[in-house]
């Protein structure tokens, strides 16, 4: 006979304060995978981010300075045809 735990003493249930504990079900534990591999992954894309960002070269910037380009210029947003 196995015996039976309370949902409460997980250490995923007692810190968040959630009624039962999420990994050992199918949607719970997909939802901890991505809420991982979220956390872990955005901070690496947010210097790949600055990196290129920081690779723009200056005559590009007083290119656009020079034919008054605002902010939203570059996401086509205020393209006209």
């Amino acid at each position: 006979m196995a015996v039976r735990v309370p949902a409460t003493s997980g250490f995923v249930a007692r810190p968040t304060g959630v009624s039962s504990d999420p990994l050992p079900s199918r949607a719970g534990s997909f939802a901890v995978i991505i809420l991982t591999e979220v956390w872990k992954t955005t901070p690496f894309m947010a210097l790949l981010l600055l990196a290129g960002l920081a690779l723009v070269p200056d005559e590009l910037l007083e290119a656009a300075k020079a034919g008054r380009a605002s902010p939203a210029a570059g996401s086509g947003a205020s393209r006209s045809l």
